[in-house]
């Protein structure tokens, strides 16, 4: 059974989107809600694209959720994204720890640092993006 939705648009009555609804373009949907909606996709990306595709927030979320209150959230002072197309014209994001910067760092600092990048990336593969994720460390 069906439910108004927004616009009086229908959705299913467990609110998800059918799939025919994921083909409508963002620029129709910046036409409805704003021109700021999903500020990083184009006019020609459809609803499906956007719902398969995490933004910063989600990213950071994910970020922290996982890191809670151990090493890793004690040595990085944020975590940036950067949204794109890669050279090959492939959706990307481009994620950066930044790090508190330390002359001398211990190994297990390092090493921690290193299995969180490599944690964040297997993370955002396994997720439902469609973007392939470049991640990097620096030091501030």
């Amino acid at each position: 059974m069906k439910e108004p939705g927004l616009d009086t648009r229908h959705r299913e009555k467990n609110g998800e989107i059918s799939r025919k609804h994921g083909q409508t373009l963002v620029g129709t949907l910046r036409k409805h809600y704003g021109a700021a909606f999903a500020p990083h996709f184009k006019d020609t990306d459809t609803l499906s694209d956007v719902l398969g595709n995490p933004d910063e927030p989600s990213l950071t979320k994910l970020f922290k959720d996982r890191y809670a209150g151990g090493l890793v959230s004690k040595i990085t002072k944020r975590v940036e994204f950067r949204f794109g197309e890669d050279s090959d014209g492939s959706p990307a994001v481009w994620i950066t720890i930044v790090a508190n910067a330390d002359l001398h760092p211990p190994e297990a600092k390092i090493e921690a640092l290193r299995r969180a990048a490599e944690a964040l990336r297997t993370d955002v593969l396994n997720s439902e993006n469609k973007r392939w994720p470049y991640v990097q460390i620096k030091t501030e």
